[in-house]
Protein backbone atom coordinates (compact mmCIF):
# COMPACT_ATOMS: atom_id res chain seq x y z
CA UNK A 1 0.00 0.00 0.00
CA UNK A 2 1.29 3.48 -1.36
CA UNK A 3 4.56 1.78 -1.93
CA UNK A 4 5.90 3.73 -4.67
CA UNK A 5 4.48 7.11 -3.22
CA UNK A 6 6.69 6.59 0.29
CA UNK A 7 9.90 5.76 -2.05
CA UNK A 8 8.91 8.74 -4.33
CA UNK A 9 8.90 11.02 -0.61
CA UNK A 10 12.01 9.51 0.06
CA UNK A 11 14.17 10.13 -2.75
CA UNK A 12 12.76 13.83 -3.41
CA UNK A 13 11.93 15.18 0.35
CA UNK A 14 14.82 13.71 2.39
CA UNK A 15 18.52 15.38 2.28
CA UNK A 16 19.50 12.33 2.07
CA UNK A 17 18.50 10.91 -0.99
CA UNK A 18 17.56 13.96 -2.06
CA UNK A 19 17.76 14.14 -6.30
CA UNK A 20 16.74 17.08 -8.59
CA UNK A 21 13.41 16.59 -10.17
CA UNK A 22 13.47 16.69 -14.11
CA UNK A 23 9.83 17.13 -14.38
CA UNK A 24 7.43 19.56 -12.73
CA UNK A 25 6.53 17.83 -9.67
CA UNK A 26 2.92 17.31 -10.75
CA UNK A 27 3.74 15.47 -13.97
CA UNK A 28 4.90 12.44 -11.50
CA UNK A 29 1.59 11.42 -10.31
CA UNK A 30 -0.92 9.69 -12.63
CA UNK A 31 -4.22 10.41 -13.39
CA UNK A 32 -5.39 7.71 -10.79
CA UNK A 33 -3.47 8.88 -8.32
CA UNK A 34 -0.42 6.62 -8.48
CA UNK A 35 3.30 7.30 -8.46
CA UNK A 36 3.81 3.77 -10.95
CA UNK A 37 5.43 5.73 -13.81
CA UNK A 38 8.40 6.16 -11.56
CA UNK A 39 11.19 3.65 -11.57
CA UNK A 40 11.36 1.88 -8.06
CA UNK A 41 14.60 0.84 -6.83
CA UNK A 42 13.71 -2.82 -5.65
CA UNK A 43 9.88 -3.85 -6.46
CA UNK A 44 10.10 -7.63 -5.19
CA UNK A 45 7.94 -10.26 -7.24
CA UNK A 46 6.57 -12.51 -5.24
CA UNK A 47 8.57 -15.32 -6.53
CA UNK A 48 11.89 -14.03 -6.72
CA UNK A 49 11.69 -12.15 -3.31
CA UNK A 50 14.05 -14.10 -1.08
CA UNK A 51 16.48 -14.47 -3.77
CA UNK A 52 16.65 -10.96 -5.04
CA UNK A 53 17.33 -9.98 -1.16
CA UNK A 54 20.03 -12.20 -0.81
CA UNK A 55 21.76 -11.12 -3.99
CA UNK A 56 21.32 -7.51 -3.22
CA UNK A 57 23.81 -5.17 -1.82
CA UNK A 58 22.78 -4.30 1.33
CA UNK A 59 25.12 -1.78 2.46
CA UNK A 60 23.97 0.69 -0.58
CA UNK A 61 20.24 1.92 1.20
CA UNK A 62 18.09 0.43 -1.49
CA UNK A 63 14.87 1.01 -0.78
CA UNK A 64 12.87 -2.13 -1.07
CA UNK A 65 8.87 -2.14 -2.00
CA UNK A 66 7.37 -5.52 -1.77
CA UNK A 67 3.37 -6.30 -1.79
CA UNK A 68 1.78 -8.79 0.66
CA UNK A 69 -0.18 -11.50 -0.03
CA UNK A 70 0.14 -12.65 -2.98
CA UNK A 71 -1.07 -16.24 -4.83
CA UNK A 72 2.90 -17.73 -3.43
CA UNK A 73 3.30 -15.65 -0.37
CA UNK A 74 1.16 -14.50 2.44
CA UNK A 75 2.68 -12.19 4.99
CA UNK A 76 3.71 -14.04 8.44
CA UNK A 77 5.68 -16.17 5.68
CA UNK A 78 6.93 -13.64 4.19
CA UNK A 79 8.03 -12.14 7.28
CA UNK A 80 9.68 -15.10 8.79
CA UNK A 81 11.57 -15.56 5.71
CA UNK A 82 12.72 -11.70 5.86
CA UNK A 83 14.21 -12.25 9.17
CA UNK A 84 16.39 -15.43 8.44
CA UNK A 85 18.30 -13.02 6.57
CA UNK A 86 20.31 -11.11 9.23
CA UNK A 87 20.87 -7.90 7.09
CA UNK A 88 17.14 -7.50 7.30
CA UNK A 89 17.33 -7.60 10.77
CA UNK A 90 19.25 -4.49 10.44
CA UNK A 91 17.01 -2.73 8.52
CA UNK A 92 15.07 0.46 8.77
CA UNK A 93 10.95 -1.24 8.31
CA UNK A 94 7.56 0.49 7.55
CA UNK A 95 4.17 -1.25 7.48
CA UNK A 96 1.14 0.09 5.54
CA UNK A 97 -1.19 -2.32 6.97
CA UNK A 98 -5.47 -2.00 6.83
CA UNK A 99 -6.68 -1.22 10.37
CA UNK A 100 -9.79 -2.22 9.92
CA UNK A 101 -12.46 -3.72 7.16
CA UNK A 102 -13.37 -0.54 6.24
CA UNK A 103 -10.07 0.48 5.62
CA UNK A 104 -9.34 -2.74 3.81
CA UNK A 105 -12.44 -2.33 1.64
CA UNK A 106 -10.82 0.78 0.39
CA UNK A 107 -7.56 -1.15 -0.51
CA UNK A 108 -9.90 -2.99 -3.14
CA UNK A 109 -11.03 0.67 -4.62
CA UNK A 110 -6.68 1.05 -4.57
CA UNK A 111 -6.22 -2.03 -6.54
CA UNK A 112 -9.02 -1.83 -8.62
CA UNK A 113 -8.15 1.38 -10.30
CA UNK A 114 -4.70 1.17 -9.88
CA UNK A 115 -3.21 -2.07 -10.74
CA UNK A 116 -6.70 -3.69 -12.73
CA UNK A 117 -7.20 -0.34 -14.50
CA UNK A 118 -11.13 -0.55 -13.39
CA UNK A 119 -11.38 -3.92 -15.83
CA UNK A 120 -14.15 -5.69 -14.65
CA UNK A 121 -13.69 -8.69 -16.07
CA UNK A 122 -10.24 -9.80 -16.67
CA UNK A 123 -9.30 -7.08 -14.44
CA UNK A 124 -10.91 -8.10 -11.08
CA UNK A 125 -7.88 -10.60 -10.39
CA UNK A 126 -6.08 -7.35 -9.69
CA UNK A 127 -2.98 -9.10 -8.40
CA UNK A 128 -5.65 -11.07 -5.93
CA UNK A 129 -4.80 -14.84 -7.35
CA UNK A 130 -4.85 -16.22 -4.44
CA UNK A 131 -8.17 -15.00 -3.66
CA UNK A 132 -9.44 -16.92 -6.57
CA UNK A 133 -7.39 -20.17 -5.78
CA UNK A 134 -10.29 -22.38 -5.41
CA UNK A 135 -12.11 -21.19 -8.82
CA UNK A 136 -9.56 -21.35 -11.89
CA UNK A 137 -12.47 -20.61 -13.66
CA UNK A 138 -13.48 -17.18 -12.20
CA UNK A 139 -12.97 -15.51 -15.66
CA UNK A 140 -15.83 -17.49 -17.14
CA UNK A 141 -18.41 -16.73 -14.78
CA UNK A 142 -20.94 -14.11 -15.29
CA UNK A 143 -21.01 -10.25 -13.76
CA UNK A 144 -23.77 -10.97 -11.29
CA UNK A 145 -22.02 -14.39 -10.52
CA UNK A 146 -18.30 -12.98 -9.91
CA UNK A 147 -20.35 -9.61 -7.90
CA UNK A 148 -21.24 -12.69 -5.88
CA UNK A 149 -18.68 -14.75 -5.21
CA UNK A 150 -16.34 -11.65 -4.28
CA UNK A 151 -18.77 -9.91 -1.86
CA UNK A 152 -19.19 -13.70 -0.18
CA UNK A 153 -15.46 -14.22 -0.14
CA UNK A 154 -13.43 -10.73 0.26
CA UNK A 155 -13.58 -10.21 3.49
CA UNK A 156 -11.90 -13.37 4.36
CA UNK A 157 -9.43 -12.42 1.85
CA UNK A 158 -8.63 -9.36 3.46
CA UNK A 159 -8.55 -10.21 6.72
CA UNK A 160 -4.59 -10.75 6.02
CA UNK A 161 -4.28 -7.18 5.41
CA UNK A 162 -5.93 -6.09 8.58
CA UNK A 163 -3.85 -8.93 10.64
CA UNK A 164 -0.74 -8.50 8.78
CA UNK A 165 0.24 -6.01 11.61
CA UNK A 166 0.47 -8.81 14.06
CA UNK A 167 3.36 -10.58 12.09
CA UNK A 168 5.69 -8.01 12.66
CA UNK A 169 8.68 -7.42 15.43
CA UNK A 170 8.90 -4.17 17.32
CA UNK A 171 11.47 -2.69 14.80
CA UNK A 172 8.44 -1.96 12.95
CA UNK A 173 6.80 1.29 12.51
CA UNK A 174 3.18 0.00 11.34
CA UNK A 175 0.87 2.73 9.60
CA UNK A 176 -2.57 2.23 8.59
CA UNK A 177 -3.58 3.19 5.02
CA UNK A 178 -6.63 4.99 6.09
CA UNK A 179 -3.93 7.56 8.10
CA UNK A 180 -1.71 7.56 5.33
CA UNK A 181 -4.86 8.42 2.64
CA UNK A 182 -5.97 11.43 5.18
CA UNK A 183 -2.71 12.53 6.60
CA UNK A 184 0.62 11.92 3.99
CA UNK A 185 2.42 14.51 5.42
CA UNK A 186 2.22 13.53 9.58
CA UNK A 187 2.64 9.54 8.27
CA UNK A 188 5.94 10.72 6.31
CA UNK A 189 7.14 12.48 8.84
CA UNK A 190 7.05 9.43 11.11
CA UNK A 191 8.39 7.46 8.14
CA UNK A 192 11.45 10.25 8.17
CA UNK A 193 12.15 9.78 11.59
CA UNK A 194 11.75 6.39 11.92
CA UNK A 195 14.07 5.50 9.13
CA UNK A 196 16.47 8.47 10.52
CA UNK A 197 16.32 10.44 7.64
CA UNK A 198 16.20 14.35 7.20
CA UNK A 199 12.44 15.54 6.49
CA UNK A 200 13.06 18.43 3.64
CA UNK A 201 9.56 20.65 3.49
CA UNK A 202 10.59 21.80 0.44
CA UNK A 203 7.80 21.54 -2.24
CA UNK A 204 5.90 18.76 0.45
CA UNK A 205 2.94 20.30 0.63
CA UNK A 206 2.78 21.16 -2.84
CA UNK A 207 2.80 17.29 -3.73
CA UNK A 208 0.45 16.34 -0.70
CA UNK A 209 -2.05 19.22 -1.80
CA UNK A 210 -1.86 17.35 -5.56
CA UNK A 211 -1.61 13.59 -4.26
CA UNK A 212 -4.44 14.07 -1.83
CA UNK A 213 -6.68 15.39 -4.59
CA UNK A 214 -6.11 12.40 -6.93
CA UNK A 215 -6.90 10.17 -4.37
CA UNK A 216 -10.54 11.97 -3.81
CA UNK A 217 -12.47 10.03 -6.45
CA UNK A 218 -11.77 7.06 -4.15
CA UNK A 219 -12.74 8.50 -1.40
CA UNK A 220 -16.32 9.44 -3.47
CA UNK A 221 -16.59 5.71 -4.62
CA UNK A 222 -16.40 4.86 -0.41
CA UNK A 223 -18.83 7.70 0.19
CA UNK A 224 -21.47 6.19 -2.75
CA UNK A 225 -21.61 3.03 -1.52
CA UNK A 226 -22.31 4.33 2.26
CA UNK A 227 -25.19 6.88 0.79
CA UNK A 228 -27.00 4.08 -1.32
CA UNK A 229 -27.07 1.46 1.72
CA UNK A 230 -28.31 4.12 3.86
CA UNK A 231 -30.65 5.43 1.54
CA UNK A 232 -31.95 2.17 0.44
CA UNK A 233 -32.72 0.59 3.74
CA UNK A 234 -34.10 4.09 4.79
CA UNK A 235 -36.31 3.90 1.37
CA UNK A 236 -35.42 7.62 0.48
CA UNK A 237 -34.92 8.09 -2.97
CA UNK A 238 -31.31 8.29 -4.16
CA UNK A 239 -30.03 7.71 -7.74
CA UNK A 240 -26.29 7.41 -9.26
CA UNK A 241 -24.74 7.46 -12.47
CA UNK A 242 -22.50 3.98 -12.19
CA UNK A 243 -21.42 1.30 -10.00
CA UNK A 244 -18.13 -0.65 -10.53
CA UNK A 245 -18.14 -4.57 -9.72
CA UNK A 246 -16.49 -4.07 -6.50
CA UNK A 247 -18.39 -1.21 -5.15
CA UNK A 248 -21.38 -3.56 -6.04
CA UNK A 249 -19.84 -6.53 -4.10
CA UNK A 250 -19.18 -4.54 -0.85
CA UNK A 251 -22.88 -3.01 -1.10
CA UNK A 252 -24.09 -6.58 -1.33
CA UNK A 253 -21.81 -7.77 1.44
CA UNK A 254 -22.96 -4.58 3.72
CA UNK A 255 -26.63 -5.33 3.08
CA UNK A 256 -26.07 -9.14 3.90
CA UNK A 257 -24.37 -7.98 7.20
CA UNK A 258 -27.68 -5.93 7.64
CA UNK A 259 -29.85 -8.60 6.96
CA UNK A 260 -30.51 -8.30 3.33
CA UNK A 261 -29.79 -10.28 0.42
CA UNK A 262 -29.87 -9.07 -3.11
CA UNK A 263 -31.93 -11.58 -5.64
CA UNK A 264 -28.86 -11.41 -8.11
CA UNK A 265 -29.47 -14.00 -10.15
CA UNK A 266 -28.54 -12.82 -13.91
CA UNK A 267 -28.34 -9.31 -12.20
CA UNK A 268 -25.81 -8.50 -14.77
CA UNK A 269 -26.81 -4.35 -14.83
CA UNK A 270 -26.59 -3.34 -10.94
CA UNK A 271 -29.92 -1.14 -10.32
CA UNK A 272 -29.30 2.49 -10.55
CA UNK A 273 -31.73 4.08 -7.73
CA UNK A 274 -33.15 3.27 -3.97
CA UNK A 275 -36.05 1.95 -5.60
CA UNK A 276 -35.04 -0.15 -8.35
CA UNK A 277 -32.21 -1.98 -5.47
CA UNK A 278 -34.91 -2.04 -2.80
CA UNK A 279 -37.29 -4.15 -4.45
CA UNK A 280 -34.40 -6.75 -5.22
CA UNK A 281 -33.90 -7.20 -2.03
CA UNK A 282 -35.01 -9.73 0.33
CA UNK A 283 -34.69 -9.74 4.16
CA UNK A 284 -32.93 -12.86 5.97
Amino acid sequence: MFGSTIEFCIRNFSNEYQSKMSNELESYIRSDGTLHSVKKELHLPSDKMYDLLNQHNSSSNTIVTAIYPTENNHFPEIIQKLYTNSDFQQNKNVLLYADSLSAAELNLYFQYYKIATGDPTTGLQMGLGIFFNNRKDWQDLELWELREWFSIFYSSWIQEWTESYCSTESDFLSLSNVDFLYHPKQCLEQIFKHCELTFNEKDIDKFVKMWQNKQQYIIDNENLCRDIIANTIDQVSFSWQHTNIVQEAIIQKRLRDCGYEIKCWNLNTFPTNTEQLYNLLEKV
